[in-house]
């Protein structure tokens, strides 16, 4: 709703121009006087006549105060001019100079029409003409020196100038607006400005000048555009005439254009001022975007937020035109119909036009909706002084300081605000079914208000540019962390697993876990949390919180290295001190094992309890630093409190010990005493057994007198230790070791007996097998070894058992036996020869006259009862020969099988590819010496049965020595030419012979397998 001192300041408007229509043959007479009289009776006359005028100004302002305050609106016949872009549908290019007014400026005019009262505004305005009339009229007694005559364009001339320059006083020129100069500053780079300071300041004075030249000369073109036309030269006598002659004939034609547009021009209708009343008393203080709400936030608006209550804002304001707008509209439309005001439905042209003109009328008003809210959303988003800022977050993400939300999220948040206002006015048309029967279909489509693009990219472009410049103070801001970066981008974590894998002190360690303890609580003390920064109101929190988060985790891993240190040995020492403990009180066993724990108490006592209470202090120092940052769980309290409390236990663990070596000495010494008596009573025993064994003399009984001598002789070993280790527990308990020669002489006295038995024993059980074993099976050499050795023992012991009537009974038996076996060892070294072959059976065959075949009956047994000793010098002949032959025949497989692991080496010849042997040494020593050998063979006398096979293995040889002799001829020539031959040159020089070496060099390259 219009406040009531504009509708006062209306009146007067138009209370001014009906004064000036009653005085317009006055004003006719004004244009007669500038010609035929001089300028200053002009002005004269003309001041006279601006009195008259605002003299019956007043008295018809004064008679129509009531009728001003009664109705609070002046309906004059002429109630308003629209501008041109108003009364019809306007072209985008018509808005090019269009402009709506900013929040401040629709501000301070608001004030100043509430400010000045209608009285003063007319006094002020009565007054300021005065002041312009008196310094015209004045100054025209400067040009009446005779001698100069200048022309009246000079005159206007330096007139217009003078009243510019000295009639106005500057106190009645409004200064320049200091937000301009902020906008005109704010074009100017920042680095420009501090860098040229002083001509900044010189071209701002010049600003102001020509600001408030430009204001004196409005001033000056306002007060005398009411005779302008007076000051031409062209203006004749005719002039006048022409005027009286239209005061007489143009009443008529006047007052007929005058019907014709009360019928035709419809901004004129009573509609068009109903809908501005009511756009202007219910609608003025409309937004889209009630940017208020956002200035009077006591706190930083989060994006987010802004952006839904933006979107909330705007629909309320299009609820608030589709609820109350046009219903108001249509009730007005409504109204109008019943009263006759809008043209009859007959008329469907002027009805079509009317309607035109309510939807351009309504377009015009979403239009300066639109733009309003566009400039007051623009001073919003620009505004850095007023406006309450934005939340702007540091977070931590993929290792790196981002922005939360970033500059494109503000941007598109900022930048879509402006398509959703100008989306939001396209309202649907009217439906004219309301209070017509006529239905016009583009009258019912959407209202489109135009908003130029340049004004809209002109607007997003300094929101666009102002974030992008306060987009740099939170990026600035972002170096306050440099200092702790490290605790963000993984540096210190990788500092810190490195430093863990690595040997380090505790000292070390005390150092690294009071530094990150320190930056826990040192970060967000020196860290603001919220900093304001230009539009912006940096939130870093989160960040601070990460860093911190990454200073406690990184100290977690010091302490739980520290802990699991400390833990481990302080485990370590508990299981030692229970193991002390179970040693010190575990009974020994023997007396062994009480030297034993003797000695361990004394290790303990001097060594092992030191090295403990050492590792005990640096468990008490890893527990009095950790204390410091963690606290102790129960486990390592239950451990910690275990470990104490066996040190503690120490010395009463000492003193039971003492008791307990005190206990098992006493018992120990007694028992020992009664082993060294058993053990007596032993020795009488094993002596009366000895005794027993010269009764006995049964070869029958042969293996249990060996099974009993056995057992004696164990004893008797066992003994032996027994005695050592008397005389070890009597050292240790300071006694005089024992001796015990009984036993010695019972083991003197029993050795014979067992040697007599251990080969009679072996004597009978090796006869045996080698009688029922096949012939040949056992080498006839170790059988004669075995039966001398057996017969000159067993003679011995039958000497030594010369007054014992068995033993030396049994001796006599065996060595009697031996006798008789011995008579044989003929036969058996000559028929037991394992050189024998089928060929050599054959011949002795043919000596004894029956047929004799090695198989598995033919025992050394059958071989003696067949009673063929005659023939034993035959048989040597055949058994000598069978024997070289069998030696001969050795060497040769010998020979044949030291050939199958050797191999020839092939190897790569620089980058010929072609391959040569190499390392033939060792070949041709190896094939030098079996050549010899073979030839050597080859020569006996016993090479008859296998002759052919040396024969054939020696031209092997042969073969072989004489092919690696011509290889090792051919590869030494070409080692020689294939340097040579492989120039180029050489080549040229010499073709036949390059041609031919090239013949073989392919044939020598050739794989060889």
């Amino acid at each position: 709703m219009l406040p009531d001192t504009r509708r006062k300041v209306l009146g007067i408007r138009s209370i001014q121009r009906n004064a000036l229509e009653k005085n317009f043959e006055k004003a006719l007479s004004i244009k007669k006087l500038i010609v035929e009289s001089n300028l200053e009776k002009f002005m004269k006359n003309y001041v006279k006549l601006i009195e008259k005028t605002f003299s019956t100004e007043l008295e018809d302002e004064q008679s129509n105060v009531a009728y001003l305050h009664e109705f609070g609106t002046v309906r004059p016949k002429k109630m308003f001019n629209l501008p041109g872009y108003v009364r019809g549908r306007p072209a985008p290019s018509s808005f090019t100079t269009i402009r709506p007014p900013t929040s401040r400026e629709h501000d301070r005019n608001m004030t100043n029409i509430k400010v000045i009262s209608y009285i003063e505004l007319k006094e002020e305005r009565e007054k300021f003409r005065k002041q312009i009339i008196k310094v015209i009229v004045s100054r025209d007694t400067e040009y009446n020196d005779e001698t100069i005559i200048p022309s009246s364009d000079e005159i206007q001339l330096v007139r217009y100038n003078y009243y510019i320059q000295h009639g106005i006083d500057t106190v009645h020129v409004a200064p320049i607006e200091q937000h301009w100069i902020s906008h005109i500053l704010d074009l100017v780079p920042i680095s420009l400005k501090k860098k040229h300071v002083k001509e900044v300041n010189a071209i701002f004075l010049e600003v102001k000048e020509d600001f408030q030249v430009a204001i004196k000369k409005g001033i000056v073109d306002f007060v005398l555009d009411d005779f302008k036309f007076l000051m031409k030269d062209s203006i004749t006598k005719n002039d006048g005439k022409q005027v009286e002659s239209f005061n007489k004939s143009a009443r008529i034609e006047f007052d007929q254009a005058k019907q014709v547009i009360s019928k035709n021009l419809f901004i004129s209708n009573s509609v068009m001022v109903y809908l501005h009343q009511l756009w202007h008393k219910q609608f003025s203080d409309l937004r889209l975007i009630q940017v208020n709400t956002f200035y009077a936030s006591k706190s930083a608006l989060d994006l987010s937020d802004f952006h839904k209550s933006a979107n909330e804002s705007i629909s309320q304001a299009i609820t608030r035109l589709k609820k109350d707008w046009y219903p108001a509209i249509h009730q007005i439309l409504s109204l109008s119909a019943r009263e006759n005001d809008i043209p009859v439905q007959r008329h469907r042209t002027k009805f079509y036009h009317f309607h035109r003109c309510v939807i351009t009328i309504m377009t015009h008003q979403l239009q300066m909706l639109c733009l309003t809210s566009l400039s007051e959303v623009t001073d919003f988003l620009t505004n850095m002084q007023n406006s309450p800022g934005f939340k702007l977050a540091l977070i931590q993400k993929n290792k790196l300081i981002q922005f939360d939300p970033p500059l494109n999220k503000f941007q598109n948040v900022f930048l879509n605000l402006y398509g959703m206002m100008i989306e939001a006015v396209c309202l649907p048309g009217l439906d004219t079914r309301l209070f017509s029967d006529l239905e016009m279909q583009d009258l019912t489509s959407k209202l489109k208000p135009i908003i130029l693009e340049k004004i809209v990219d002109d607007y997003r472009l300094s929101v666009k540019m102002f974030l992008k410049e306060q987009w740099i103070g939170p990026q600035l801001r972002v170096q306050d962390f440099d200092e702790y970066i490290c605790l963000l981008n993984g540096e210190s974590q990788e500092e810190i697993k490195k430093f863990l894998s690595e040997d380090h002190s505790f000292e070390e360690y005390k150092v690294q876990v009071a530094k990150f303890h320190n930056l826990i609580y040192e970060i967000p003390i020196n860290m603001a949390h919220v900093v304001r920064v230009g539009v912006f109101e940096m939130h870093r929190k989160d960040l601070i919180k990460a860093m911190t988060e990454s200073s406690c985790a990184i100290k977690s891993q010091l302490t739980s290295k520290l802990i699991s240190d400390y833990q481990l040995v302080c485990k370590q020492l508990g299981e030692e001190y229970q193991d002390i403990n179970d040693k010190l009180l575990s009974p020994p066993a023997n007396t062994a094992e009480l030297m034993a724990l003797k000695a361990f108490v004394v290790e303990v006592e001097s060594v092992i309890l030191h090295n403990m209470e050492l590792k005990l202090q640096g468990v008490m120092s890893y527990i009095i630093l950790l204390s410091d940052y963690v606290l102790m769980n129960s486990s390592e309290m239950k451990q910690n409190s275990c470990t104490f409390q066996w040190y503690l236990r120490l010395p009463q663990i000492f003193q039971e010990n003492c008791l307990l070596v005190e206990t098992k000495t006493v018992e120990f010494q007694d028992l020992l005493m009664n082993r060294i008596k058993v053990f007596r009573q032993d020795l009488k025993f094993y002596a009366e057994q000895v005794e027993e064994f010269e009764t006995y003399g049964d070869i029958n009984e042969l293996a249990s007198y060996l099974k009993k001598a056995r057992s004696l002789d164990k004893l008797l070993a066992d003994g032996l230790e027994t005695i050592k280790l008397f005389n070890v527990e009597e050292s240790a308990f300071g006694w005089q070791e024992s001796h015990y020669p009984v036993r010695k002489q019972i083991a003197d006295k029993l050795a014979p007996y067992k040697k007599l038995y251990d080969n009679c024993s072996e004597y009978l059980s090796k006869f045996d097998i080698w009688t029922q074993s096949k012939i040949g099976t056992y080498n006839p050499v170790d059988i004669d070894s075995d039966v001398n050795l057996f017969y000159e023992n067993i003679s011995d012991l039958e000497k030594v058992f010369t007054h014992f009537q068995e033993p030396h009974r049994l001796a006599n038996t065996v060595r009697l036996h031996l006798d008789n076996f011995k008579e044989h060892m003929p036969l058996i070294m000559t028929l037991g020869n394992p050189g024998l072959k089928d060929r050599h059976w054959e011949m002795i065959s043919e000596i004894v006259g029956f047929p004799l075949k090695p198989d598995a009956d033919l025992t050394l047994a059958k071989l003696i009862d067949y009673g063929i000793e005659e023939y034993i010098a035959r048989f040597e002949v055949v058994s000598d020969s069978a024997t070289k032959e069998n030696n001969l025949e050795k060497k040769l497989n010998q020979m044949m099988e030291e050939w199958k692991e050797m191999q020839f080496t092939l190897a790569s010849y620089r980058d010929t590819g072609t391959y040569i042997l190499s390392a033939v040494d060792e070949i041709q020593v190896l094939l030098d010496d079996h050549i010899v050998k073979t030839q050597t063979m080859k020569n006996s006398p016993f090479v008859k049965p296998f002759e052919p096979i040396i024969v054939a293995w020696e031209t092997k040889l042969t073969l072989l020595q004489e092919v690696l002799d011509e290889w090792l001829k051919v590869q030494i020539t070409w080692i020689y030419l294939e340097p040579i031959f492989s120039s180029p040159d050489i080549q040229q020089q010499m073709p036949e012979e390059g041609r031919r070496f090239s013949a073989v060099d392919k044939v020598s390259s050739l794989p060889i397998y």
